[in-house]
């Protein structure tokens, strides 16, 4: 395994999902076209792209891309990055070395989120609502500890990796975190308080105890989706916010995922499905029947981006902070 490549991985290599989930389709080519003796290839999180309530890219010369004029300006001296995530304004940057780079954080949002200086030996990073998660190459895992005023109101276990083992990827949700098993199970933080002073934070986003044959995994902000072995997509139950995230029970030929409030899924062919979010947060962001010659996803909060095989960005949903702004990005790094 390599520091510099995460994202092309078979059953056994790493992938990644945070926050935002990524693969070459180009290099991996349609399920209709291998061999029968050929697994298929899947890979989790994209990790070129990511959004939340903006939109991140990384550029081919290492150098990364945002929506918002601010954030640029905090990022603009970033290198030799290989792997975004972002989360509710903060992004951490993966370099090639290993180590990991975050946006400073206002104190009213400050949790600790930012303190990974210290990282080191990092082949995949995924930040969640107030935590950052990092996975090393021996397997294990490392998170930032919740800290700050208001840690109390929202510290409910997500951070809580030190003993896992034989990971090979990971997403950081809103209130949790998943890891995959080398094996093709799934192991995720335990919620410590099934209530926060921001509401319920045991949804049902932790039971993935029984999963199997998993390839990627991706968390969300209240529900967790697994892309199994054959192509199909399963997701947690939650009955409390049922936006339809859990609706794909039909999808197939799927070989990515990503999990916002809603579930978007890439296919071998190169189009995208999406769950269709009811009701007040529905702003668009499940539009993507269009799309195609995509090769990478990122489910947000309220809109969705996909990476074209030519480096060029779209993006559907809310542009209420400009988050959709990238019909001139061009040269984005294909994962």
């Amino acid at each position: 395994m390599k520091i510099g490549r995460i994202e092309l991985s078979t059953f056994h290599l790493i992938g990644i999902c945070i926050a935002a989930a990524f693969i070459i389709h180009g290099l991996f080519g349609h399920f209709s076209n291998r061999r029968q003796d050929e697994p298929p290839h899947f890979a989790g999180d994209a990790t070129t792209i990511s959004v939340d309530v903006e939109t991140v890219g990384i550029r081919s010369d290492g150098t990364v891309a945002v929506t918002n004029a601010y954030t640029q300006s905090e990022i603009s001296d970033w290198r030799d990055i290989i792997a975004v995530s972002m989360n509710v304004g903060s992004i951490a940057g993966l370099r090639s070395d290993g180590t990991v780079v975050h946006t400073s954080i206002p104190e009213q949002h400050d949790f600790g989120q930012s303190d990974v200086s210290d990282w080191y030996d990092i082949v995949a990073v995924s930040t969640g609502d107030n935590h950052t998660v990092g996975l090393r190459s021996d397997g294990t895992v490392v998170a930032t500890a919740i800290t700050g005023r208001w840690a109390g109101s929202v510290d409910v276990g997500q951070s809580d990796v030190s003993g896992w083992r034989d990971i090979i990827a990971v997403s950081a949700g809103w209130r949790h975190t998943v890891g995959l098993r080398s094996d093709g199970t799934v192991v995720s933080t335990e919620i410590t308080y099934r209530m926060t002073t921001r509401g319920p934070a045991d949804l049902g986003q932790t039971d993935v105890s029984g999963w199997r044959d998993i390839v990627a995994v991706s968390a969300g902000v209240h529900h967790t989706v697994g892309l199994r072995l054959d192509g199909t997509v399963v997701v947690t139950e939650n009955n409390l916010y049922d936006f339809g995230q859990s609706e794909v029970s039909d999808w197939s030929d799927i070989i990515a995922v990503s999990a916002g409030v809603h579930t978007v899924g890439l296919r071998s062919d190169g189009t995208v499905v999406a769950t269709r979010v009811r009701e007040q947060s529905d702003f668009g962001q499940s539009d993507v029947s269009d799309w195609h010659g995509i090769v990478a996803i990122a489910a947000g909060d309220r809109h969705t981006a996909g990476l074209r095989r030519d480096g060029t960005v779209v993006a559907v949903g809310s542009n209420h902070l400009g988050q959709l702004d990238v019909s001139d990005w061009y040269g984005i790094m294909l994962p």
